[in-house]
């Protein structure tokens, strides 16, 4: 997926809902010990980093010829979700690149919910047609995650690029109508930029008319190629002010209709909160490696030789590495480190030293 924000599921699979007076918010909570679970809540897979699109703002550094040269394949895609089903993981997620891209995308999404993941897939929905929007509505997801990042072409076409120009703002939002006509529950997520906080009010008036249920939205991560054009993307404390009012106004008045939910906080204050609170959910990259969160580099499992069930217990480790540990410290100071969430760090969790504080 191309942008910072799709990626809810992964910023808080577990944080609690917290009803506010018009508009509901996430609010970072501590959880059950990772110790007294037997595997994670929610698996957000990245299934290819190939996109149709080059988005400017893109989490996993996405595109049209960015894809991993060893991305799993064949068998190897089918032991995965077969065991994911097998550990219990009861929610998930297919992500990206574009995850419709993927020539097994339907195998795997329609394996996994048929065999109880409630399942949320994100997409830039370019490629949502008629047939397209039937055959996902036959795989009965929790959600199909639409990105919508302006309510003008010529906003939305600034965030969103092809490799000739600009994506089309119609095709998404006859992506949304379609889905919606089909009976797919519809998630909408909007990042708010310099040049595109102002116009959130009419993205929602939008949607909300084609048939989506749910709109998330909330500060922009600074990661990825957002960290890289934050000097020209990121939003004034002013203008946030103004998008988050304008966000309570719509909240009353699509009450009952369309849930509209934000997330307060900056990168770095969840990485805080989450070194010593870990959430029971990790990445699966294209390549099989396991990520243990969006926004750091690190890499604590390769499911090639590691169970998902292996990577469970790796993954709770890796939570006490020093490195990690270190890392959120500094990105306290120094947020444009996080711009380097994409240069993989595979963690060396054999040591004793580590282990002994397990």
């Amino acid at each position: 997926m191309s942008l910072p924000l799709d990626h809810w599921w992964i910023r808080f699979p577990l944080l609690r809902w917290r009803r506010g007076v018009s508009v509901e918010t996430e609010e970072l909570s501590e959880e059950p010990s990772l110790d007294d679970l037997t595997g994670p809540y929610y698996v957000a897979w990245w299934i290819t980093n190939r996109c149709n699109l080059l988005c400017v703002h893109c989490i996993n550094d996405s595109g049209p010829f960015h894809q991993f040269d060893n991305e799993l394949a064949g068998d190897e895609i089918e032991r995965v979700a077969r065991q994911i089903v097998e550990l219990g993981v009861p929610q998930g997620s297919i992500t990206g690149g574009e995850p419709l891209i993927h020539k097994d995308f339907f195998k795997v999404a329609g394996y996994l919910s048929d065999n109880g993941v409630s399942l949320n897939v994100e997409t830039d929905a370019q490629l949502i047609n008629r047939e397209t929007a039937r055959r996902i509505a036959r795989l009965n997801l929790r959600a199909m995650q639409v990105s919508v990042d302006g309510a003008t072409q010529s906003t939305y076409g600034l965030m969103r690029r092809t490799t000739t120009g600009s994506a089309e703002l119609s095709r998404v939002l006859d992506a949304i109508r379609m889905l919606a006509e089909e009976g797919v529950r519809v998630s909408v997520n909007f990042v708010p930029t310099r040049f595109s906080a102002n116009e959130v009010g009419q993205v929602i008036d939008a949607v909300a008319a084609l048939g989506a249920k749910t709109f998330y939205t909330g500060r922009i991560m600074r990661v990825g190629r957002a960290a890289m054009n934050w000097k020209w993307l990121a939003p004034t404390e002013a203008q946030y002010q103004g998008f988050f009012a304008t966000l309570n106004q719509k909240a009353k008045e699509y009450s009952g209709r369309v849930r509209i939910i934000y997330y307060p906080y900056t990168v770095t204050h969840e990485l805080k909160f989450r070194t010593e609170n870990p959430a029971a959910s990790f990445v699966i990259l294209p390549n099989g490696k396991v990520k243990m969160i969006a926004s750091m580099p690190f890499l604590c499992a390769d499911l090639r030789r590691h169970s998902l069930a292996e990577a469970w217990e790796r993954y709770k480790i890796a939570w006490k590495h020093p490195m990690v540990r270190e890392f959120s410290e500094k990105v306290k100071d120094d947020d444009p480190m996080l711009a380097s969430n994409n240069s993989f760090v595979e963690l060396d969790l054999e040591q004793p030293v580590i282990q002994s504080k397990v």
